[in-house]
């Protein structure tokens, strides 16, 4: 209950943004909007913060990063496997199997695990997050470019990396770990200023994942009704259980063959992975000219179940 009293607010902030924007009170011209001030102010402001308050060992934890990255490509070949072997090709196998693989760390994460697990929690997130942004997006858009003439998948790749260096998320977090290791204390009128851009974040990204979720279901293409709706499942269930399973048997094995992880670190992995399905895998997948069906449907089914289910798990690991 103390649980659901925390994360329930949170995820009535996501079904407003749906409604909000489902009525059209919030026109979808604005969600990039939105979008844009969550990336580039509110969420960088946060980031920000939380780097300058953690230690470097806490931001680069190699357990960590070394578990995520298991956990996840374990899932990305369970989501792959089938997509090939029904027909639909590499490129869109690569980005479902990315849908089941890569959590909403960084807009529902951060309000999430910091309400329930605090400020350790929010400092584990970050080695987290960097891994999603340059190991496992990279994984799955190379993955989805296979077989393409020309060798078409390495530039893909080298485009993705680019873009990698170009995001903002990736910048706080390094300027902020920077920022730690320096003997200088941040000015109170710039600790208020970031103050008050980085405590909008959470009800901002919430409503904006909201905002997304009725987008692209409106924008979803009139007659298609050929969706494969099992491999859908599947994905939903790889990611809403299969990641958090996955976390948890590898951070379990990294414990007991005596690597630096808590129970508490365990908790961090096992709760990220039980995050509904990451908002920008469907920007990638048409970024790169992938089918969005499948990507768009697994995104709105695990934001919906979600709340069932990462209660339900928050309620034994938390």
């Amino acid at each position: 209950m103390n649980v659901l009293v925390v994360s329930a607010p949170l995820f009535a902030l996501v079904l407003l943004g749906y409604l909000a924007t489902r009525s059209r009170l919030i026109p979808s011209e604005a969600v990039q909007g939105l979008n844009t001030y969550v990336l580039y102010f509110a969420m960088t402001a946060m980031l920000f913060r939380v780097g300058a308050q953690s230690s470097i060992e806490e931001l680069l934890n190699p357990a960590v990063i070394v578990v995520w990255i298991l956990a996840c490509w374990t899932i990305i070949g369970l989501g792959l496997v089938p997509g090939l072997k029904s027909g639909l090709g590499w490129r869109t196998s690569g980005f479902a199997a990315l849908a089941g693989a890569i959590p909403n760390a960084g807009f529902m994460g951060i309000p999430l695990i910091g309400a329930i697990l605090g400020q350790h929690g929010l400092a584990l997130l970050v080695p987290i997050l960097l891994t999603d942004i340059v190991i496992i997006q990279s994984t799955g858009i190379g993955l989805a470019h296979i077989g393409t003439e020309g060798g078409g998948w390495r530039a893909n790749v080298k485009t993705s990396l680019a873009g990698v260096l170009k995001n903002p998320l990736m910048w706080s977090i390094v300027l902020g770990a920077a920022w730690s290791t320096t003997p200088w204390a941040t000015p109170e009128i710039i600790v208020n200023f970031l103050d008050l851009l980085a405590d909008s974040a959470t009800p901002v990204a919430l409503f904006t994942i909201g905002a997304v979720l009725a987008r692209e279901q409106r924008n979803a293409r009139p007659g298609v009704t050929d969706t494969p709706k099992v491999y859908v499942g599947w994905l939903s269930l790889l990611k809403l259980l299969g990641l958090p399973v996955a976390a948890w048997l590898f951070g379990s094995l990294a414990i007991a063959v005596g690597a630096p992880l808590t129970s508490t670190d365990l908790a961090v992995l096992v709760l990220t992975a039980a995050l509904p399905t990451a908002a920008n895998v469907p920007i990638l997948t048409e970024r790169f000219r992938g089918d969005n069906r499948i990507v768009s449907t697994v995104l709105l089914a695990t934001t919906a179940l979600g709340f069932i289910t990462f209660n339900a798990i928050a309620a034994i690991v938390a």
